[in-house]
């Protein structure tokens, strides 16, 4: 849920307002990059189920930050396999 809320306020400022600052990719694509980083890196030592299903979704909140500065084509199906990837490792790890 929290991925999906996240990427609809990416779509709704950068489609619909048209806020198209150059500062503001900049800063989501540092704010993507170094949370992907700290989801991996954290993620990648827990033993508790419900703190690595966190970190994951902080990892994933990365991803899509960093997917949504690509401008590309494949921009939004790519967004919605990353969340549909998401959304079904954890109920595998639930």
């Amino acid at each position: 849920m929290l991925q999906t809320a996240i990427y609809g306020m990416l779509r709704v400022t950068t489609d619909l307002l048209h806020a198209q600052l150059w500062w503001w990719g900049v800063l989501l694509l540092v704010l993507g990059l170094v949370s992907a980083l700290f989801g991996v890196v954290f993620s990648a030592v827990q033993t508790d189920t419900k703190r690595l299903l966190a970190y994951s979704s902080i990892e994933n909140i990365g991803l899509i930050f960093l997917r949504n500065r690509t401008d590309t084509d494949l921009q939004v199906p790519s967004c919605y396999i990353l969340l549909l990837l998401a959304l079904t490792a954890r109920s595998i790890i639930a």
